[in-house]
């Protein structure tokens, strides 16, 4: 090919880059001063420096996606408001997020090789281990309400723990995400006894309503034998008395 846009050159040899899939990516060449042919081994030593050359800026390709994709996945387990954690399937934890660390106090460095045991009261340890045994042996994900203790009581959390596979589809590990939900617990704890009082409000109401009703007609009835009583004192003295408790019956009631 001639180049002679390159000074000093009148020759030149040029084979394309491809990478894996057989895309050009660029391509490789080597110059001649004076033209002259390309024997076959300057074509197969070119060859190959390009194929070593492809593979190189494939690999950085790769290197640089896999390191954005580690920065993403690092990003998602620094901020997330959820606890994150994978153990083996010994329970041995091998990583913890950033919340994780907050929550219980122990960063991911310290709870390596560690267990539930090792965190948590035997009771909690001991539901936390059996779930996950669940999960490895079903290969399914459990969705499921669990405790666990914090310096201000036990809180709820949604826990979500799915098995995670080997390149031979073995489980090999058991993930957890798990979400604080304790305060929305509370506030739905709260709501069922408002309505629950809501509902003893609307009963007794009702029924104080009917009593009041049956009171009036005590005293409606209680004044008719006053005045039937006439000149019987002791019989009037002992209706008044009636009357009052009647009376203080309906405040009762209206209370």
């Amino acid at each position: 090919q001639d180049i002679s846009w390159k000074p000093g050159m009148e020759s030149a040899l040029l084979v394309p880059l491809l990478s894996r899939n057989n895309i050009v990516g660029g391509l490789s060449g080597m110059g001649k001063q004076g033209g002259g042919s390309f024997t076959s081994e300057d074509q197969a030593l070119l060859e190959m420096f390009a194929a070593h050359i492809s593979i190189a800026i494939e690999n950085a390709m790769i290197f640089n996606e896999l390191k954005k994709q580690q920065f993403q996945l690092q990003s998602i387990l620094s901020y997330t408001p959820a606890v994150i954690y994978i153990k083996d399937l010994s329970g041995k934890y091998l990583l913890i997020n950033h919340r994780y660390e907050e929550l219980f106090n122990i960063t991911n460095h310290a709870i390596q090789g560690k267990t539930d045991y090792d965190i948590f009261p035997a009771e909690f340890a001991e539901k936390f281990n059996k779930v996950d045994k669940d999960v490895s042996l079903t290969k399914k994900p459990i969705e499921l309400e669990e405790t666990a203790p914090h310096p201000d009581g036990a809180h709820t959390y949604l826990t979500v723990k799915f098995p995670l596979f080997d390149i031979d589809n073995n489980v090999n590990a058991v993930c957890g995400i798990s979400t604080d939900i304790t305060e929305i617990r509370k506030t739905e704890d709260a709501l069922r006894r408002a309505q629950k009082m809501e509902s003893i409000g609307q009963l007794t109401g009702g029924i104080a309503h009917d009593f009041n009703n049956q009171l009036g007609v005590v005293i409606g009835y209680l004044d008719v034998m006053k005045h039937t009583a006439g000149s019987q004192p002791a019989v009037a003295k002992m209706i008044d008395t009636a009357t009052r408790a009647t009376l203080r019956c309906t405040d009762l009631t209206r209370q």
